[in-house]
């Protein structure tokens, strides 16, 4: 990905105004859509048996250490994501 022209930072992307912005998100997608094209599509480094392996975790992870709740203070709610 770095020998994407549009391949700028964070902070740079933050900084464009609108139009330019627009202008950005349109040459991203291009040089996205011609890298595709060229064989190199995008991917985070796995295969697809690393993903499914990686789905079946989660039926044991503890989801429940996400949630938590405060009767004290927030009587209207039922709970909280942390």
């Amino acid at each position: 990905m770095n020998s994407l022209t549009s391949n700028i930072s964070y902070g740079e992307v933050q900084s464009l105004p609108f139009d330019d912005l627009s202008n950005w998100v349109d040459k991203l997608r291009n040089e996205l859509l011609s890298k595709w094209e060229e064989g190199v599509p995008p991917y985070l480094g796995s295969t697809p048996e690393k993903i499914a392996d990686r789905f079946k975790l989660l039926r044991s992870y503890p989801v429940q250490d996400f949630y938590s709740t405060d009767n004290e203070l927030y009587k209207d709610y039922i709970g909280f994501m942390k």
